[in-house]
């Protein structure tokens, strides 16, 4: 009687699964590392008393954290990507899917933006996003600051959390573990809005990602949310 054995990683996998750890940890500890040092200055203003540069430059708190999340990015996939016999395709996270997908995408955005409101409300009714959106909607430092946040920055978040780090993850791990694990990775560094948004989002945009085999789904749902999201804090701020 013969016994069963358990197939071992192939060695592209286990590459594949390394990378996504090391990923992880680089936007950890850089994330926080940044975090830590933006607030070192703010107190830094505060305590030599420049509040007038303190006001104008807490606006783009979010805005400066997303600037650093996307050149991370950009070296992240400039390594991980473009060097040869990586096993890592840029172009299978944006292989097209049926219009169903996308539909299935555009309306999860809806439950998790109904979940994270309450926690929204109380967490990030005073950032400096809601105040520049607020202060100066027309300027044109603002529109860029929006595309930058509706737009780069979830394209950017989808191709690092899901396209590596959750790929990655799932060719070792179990569904579900790997869906938590790159969830919280999501959570810990995305630059807009509190954790609890965002676990409830990495977990939707993974299980887009697994179900697709696309980051365009999940692309939708993220960009939705952070829209929906913007507009309850703008309109909660204005009443």
């Amino acid at each position: 009687m013969s016994l069963l054995q358990e197939q071992p990683i192939p060695s592209s996998d286990r590459r594949f699964i390394s990378k996504a750890l090391y990923v992880s940890l680089f936007l950890l500890v850089l994330g926080d590392s940044f975090q830590r040092l933006m607030t070192r200055y703010f107190y830094q203003l505060v305590q030599s008393k420049q509040i007038g540069r303190w006001t104008i430059l807490v606006d783009y708190d979010e805005t400066a954290r997303a600037l650093f999340f996307i050149f991370e990015s950009i070296l992240i996939v400039a390594y991980l990507v473009l060097r040869r016999g990586d096993n890592i395709s840029v172009t299978s996270w944006f292989r097209r899917v049926p219009l169903r997908e996308l539909v299935i995408g555009a309306v999860a955005a809806i439950p998790i933006f109904l979940l994270s409101l309450p926690v929204l409300l109380r967490l990030d009714a005073h950032s400096g996003l809601v105040s520049l959106v607020t202060s100066q909607l027309f300027s044109t430092h603002t529109i860029l600051v929006l595309i930058l946040i509706v737009g780069v920055l979830p394209l950017t978040t989808e191709c690092v959390c899901r396209g590596i780090v959750f790929q990655g993850l799932s060719k070792g791990a179990t569904l579900p573990a790997a869906v938590v694990t790159s969830s919280f990775v999501f959570a810990a560094t995305w630059p807009v809005y509190n954790p609890i948004v965002g676990i409830l989002l990495g977990i939707t945009a993974a299980v887009l990602f697994n179900r697709s085999k696309s980051i365009l789904p999940g692309l939708l749902t993220n960009a939705l949310v952070t829209i929906l999201c913007l507009l309850a804090l703008v309109l909660a701020a204005l009443k």
